[in-house]
């Protein structure tokens, strides 16, 4: 189970206890967008979506990034 949440600043992922941190900066589609644009994400089994944006981030990914 994954808990996702956003800031004007930061993405934060929940996962097995661990909370990994990555700056929106990092993400160019997001780092652009308005923070109502930011808010408008869907969770699935796999990551999250921002449909406005057209942003995929996988939660693999965004693990994997802040662990390797």
């Amino acid at each position: 189970m994954y808990t996702f949440s956003i800031d004007n600043s930061n993405l934060y992922l929940e996962a097995d206890g661990n909370v990994f941190i990555h700056s929106i900066n990092e993400f160019p589609l997001l780092a652009n967008a308005t923070q109502e644009q930011r808010e408008n994400f869907t969770l699935s089994p796999f990551g999250i979506h921002w449909p406005e944006l057209d942003e995929d981030l996988s939660y693999e990914g965004l693990i994997k990034a802040r662990t390797a």
